[in-house]
């Protein structure tokens, strides 16, 4: 049971991680100004 689990949340974390990879790709093929101008908004908002 606890190896199921296991071989479970590993599969997750590599997908979660394909998926992240796959966004950074579409992040930098999109507009660079765009989305470096969104993010200094997301980090200003954090501060």
């Amino acid at each position: 049971m606890l190896t199921m689990i296991t071989c479970i949340t590993k599969e997750i974390n590599i997908s979660n991680n394909y998926v992240r990879t796959k966004l950074d790709d579409f992040v930098s093929n999109t507009n660079e100004t765009t989305m470096s101008s969104v993010h200094n908004r997301a980090v200003a908002l954090r501060c």
